[in-house]
């Protein structure tokens, strides 16, 4: 039922909690303007997106997933993401990825169409799965933004100023990104989007 609800509000997924007769989750869903915001609490349990999941999906979107509270592994790409309080990671609903998540672990996501992220990450794919810990750059200030964010939707934000606020969040997610991973945002973009593209080939016909 879990694996339903998931699939049918977010990606279309696999989920296997660690203990099918002790499990609880929950999703709360909300709108930023252009941005889609998740909010999902659950307990330990795997969520695989694999190639079958992926050939008919609609638009793609990336997510940034914040680790409110728990833990969690997050793999994409080829890269592993150990998740802390208060880390971030992204995710590209194009590429098969997959999400180990621990105990009592809340977790908050921002949905973002990839044309509006490409206007501030070129090529996005390049930190997808790449850790970015709450004490690097200003992981720390993006955290609080995005937690006090959905508590403003949650009491109801004014749809005059969503837009402005979702522009602004991207801003100060991509500018995060720039300071940690400087190395990966002076690349080409040509050549990297092409190594995207390479991997994300490869890890679609892997299990072939």
């Amino acid at each position: 039922a879990w694996t339903a609800l998931y699939s049918s509000r977010l990606d279309k997924v696999d989920v296997t909690p660690a203990d099918e007769n002790n499990f609880e989750a929950e999703l709360t869903l909300g709108t930023l303007g252009p941005i889609r915001v998740a909010r999902m609490t659950c307990g330990r349990s795997a969520i695989a997106r694999t190639p079958r999941h992926i050939v008919h999906a609609p638009g793609r979107v990336f997510s940034f997933i914040l680790q409110a509270r728990g833990s969690g592994v997050f793999a994409q790409y080829g890269h592993e993401a150990p998740l802390k309080e208060g880390d971030i990671t992204l995710c590209d609903s194009a590429a098969p990825h997959s999400y180990h998540v621990e105990d009592s672990s809340e977790v908050m996501m921002l949905r973002v169409p990839a044309s509006l992220l490409k206007e501030r990450l070129p090529s996005p794919e390049l930190f997808c799965g790449r850790h970015l810990a709450s004490t690097d750059g200003l992981a720390c200030t993006v955290a609080a933004v995005m937690a006090s964010l959905y508590t403003q939707l949650e009491h109801g934000l004014s749809p005059y100023f969503q837009n402005s606020l979702a522009r602004h969040v991207l801003d100060l997610l991509a500018t995060s990104y720039a300071i940690v991973f400087d190395s990966l945002t002076t690349a080409s973009s040509i050549v990297s989007g092409r190594h995207a593209k390479v991997k994300l080939y490869i890890a679609q016909v892997l299990l072939d």
